[in-house]
């Protein structure tokens, strides 16, 4: 219960943070889909990217499906990856 508190404590700042600098927050989707995350990274060049572990491990898996598709995703903009645990 702790850890999952902390996560949305984390998250719940982040956004906070971001919208009160003055920061574009980017929503990929409605609900958890790496390849909308991925899809939104590239478009949006975005900065940085906040989650929790479970859903790294989905974006990771994704970037390297393209990867070995022979894609190159471009995610030279990311400079800042924050992980709500």
């Amino acid at each position: 219960m702790y850890l999952t508190a902390l996560c949305l404590i984390r998250l719940v700042l982040g956004n906070l943070a971001a919208s009160s600098h003055g920061a574009c927050i980017v929503y990929p989707s409605e609900m958890f889909d790496p390849k909308a995350i991925v899809d939104a990274l590239e478009y949006e060049r975005c900065t940085a990217l906040h989650g929790v572990p479970t859903h790294f491990l989905g974006v990771l898996a994704e970037v390297q499906r393209r990867q070995e598709a022979g894609e190159k995703p471009d995610l030279s903009r990311l400079r800042c990856v924050d992980c709500g645990a």
